[in-house]
Formats: structure tokens, sequence, C-alpha cells
């Protein structure tokens, strides 16, 4: 599963304005849809190859709110009795802020 938000949602407390320097030119453009762009890319890119599994791309909605879209797509996935062997989640690509990350990736459950 290949899996990527394409909400988006400027953090509450912020208010967009000539006193956040480039507030109005990030949101959005690299959360999420850089992540939305490589899903799309990929999937093209691999509809091209014979695997021995299946690949599900998929693009959730109120990642920001509390991963709603995500966790209903793995609730029905359950009840369905599919395993899922991987996930990639691609998120905020081509961005190194605030500036002192060379790669960040987190594994977990």
């Amino acid at each position: 599963v290949f899996g990527a938000h394409f909400d988006v949602a400027p953090p509450a407390v912020m208010t967009p304005g000539p006193d956040i320097p480039g507030y109005g030119t990030r949101v959005g453009a690299y959360d999420n849809s850089a992540g939305t762009s490589m899903i799309l890319e990929t999937a093209e890119s691999l509809s091209k190859i014979e695997t021995r599994r299946t690949m599900v791309f998929c693009l959730w909605s109120s990642e920001e709110e509390g991963l709603w879209g995500s966790r209903a797509w793995a609730q029905d996935t359950a009840e369905l009795d599919v395993t899922v062997t991987n996930y990639v989640n691609l998120d905020m690509m081509g961005i190194n802020w605030p500036g002192d990350w060379v790669l960040s990736c987190y594994i977990g459950p």
C-alpha cells in the first residue's frame, strides 16, 4: 500500500499574513501536494511492471483532523480479511525544514 494525505489544514494558531514570512506560499505546497504528486507518479511508473503482489495506491482525507480517511480504510480492509504486508507513506517530500535533517524516516507499527 502506498499512501498520502491530500487535504491541507494550516495550523490554527497561525494567521496567514506578512508577519509570518512565506506562510502563504508553503501551506499545501509540500504538505501535502508533494506526497499526492509522488503517489500519482509512483502509481503511473509501477503500473508498467508486473508484480507478484497487488499494489494499492491511496489518497487519504482528513489526515490533519485525526487520520480519519486512513483509519476508515484500515478498518474496512480488516473486515475484508485482506493482508497488508507493506505500507509506504509519502508526506512532505522535497523540504528540509527547519533545516537540520538530511533524511527523516519513521519505521513503526
